[in-house]
């Protein structure tokens, strides 16, 4: 069981840790947490439809449209007709997609090792 003190000592930790993370997003220009990245996390496990996507990100369907719109324009997604249901949409990513993130992946991987060469594993 974790008592007082272990808690704190926790809690100390959990909030150096989020300082670092604050500190390797706001290195060079790409994040991991945009909503573009969040929606190609989230498409690199599964296809979806917008609104699975709205709802698996609790973001509104009009943001989720927007989003989904400039990653087609990138080139990072497309969109095909459902096999369920010829009425609707799912979106894919495609393979510059998985690309991209993965590139984003590593870069922030990077930034982060970097700030933690002082830390004790």
């Amino acid at each position: 069981m974790v008592n007082q003190e272990m808690a704190g000592e926790i809690l100390l930790e959990l909030v150096k840790t989020l300082r670092v993370f604050r500190v390797a997003g706001h290195h060079g220009q790409r994040t991991i947490s945009s909503t573009k990245d969040g929606v190609l996390e989230y498409l690199a496990h599964r296809d979806a439809r917008l609104s699975e996507l709205s709802q698996s990100l609790s973001l509104s369907p009009s943001v989720i449209s927007r989003t989904v719109d400039a990653l087609e324009a990138s080139r990072f997604v497309e969109r095909r007709t459902d096999d369920e249901d010829g009425r609707a949409l799912r979106i894919s990513i495609t393979d510059s997609g998985r690309r991209d993130l993965a590139d984003r992946h590593r870069q922030i991987a990077e930034q982060f090792a970097a700030l933690l060469t002082d830390w004790d594993p």
